[in-house]
């Protein structure tokens, strides 16, 4: 992070911290635990419960649907700071990737996007 913030680019030190400044979030974590923590965790994206700031949560983790579900359903109860258009509650996507080290390197990955909307 001190490498970013040397070269101007605004750091955050939680997922809350970066929720606080943000309208829209895309996460790529390696295991459902991590996306729990990040979402729900202790500093997690959501740990200011209602309002929240971002009006779009996009996480492309490739990770069991149980997981995504649960995180989508606690995004669901929460409302908007602001309301965006008709909206008042946040949208939650389901983005995972498939496609590995060697799609990513080639710049060949595949989005895979469910709403639970």
């Amino acid at each position: 992070m001190k490498h970013f913030s040397d070269n101007g680019i605004p750091t955050k030190e939680t997922p809350f911290e970066v929720a606080e400044t943000s309208d829209v979030i895309v996460t790529m974590l390696p295991t459902s635990s991590n996306v729990l923590e990040v979402y729900t965790g202790q500093y997690g994206l959501l740990h200011g419960g209602n309002p929240l700031r971002p009006w779009l949560l996009i996480d492309a983790s490739t990770i069991n649907p149980q997981t995504s579900r649960r995180v989508s359903a606690t995004i669901s109860e929460c409302f908007l700071r602001e309301k965006r258009g008709h909206r008042d509650r946040p949208v939650m996507l389901d983005a995972p990737v498939s496609g590995g080290v060697l799609g990513a390197e080639a710049g060949n990955l595949t989005f895979m996007v469910l709403s639970y909307i």
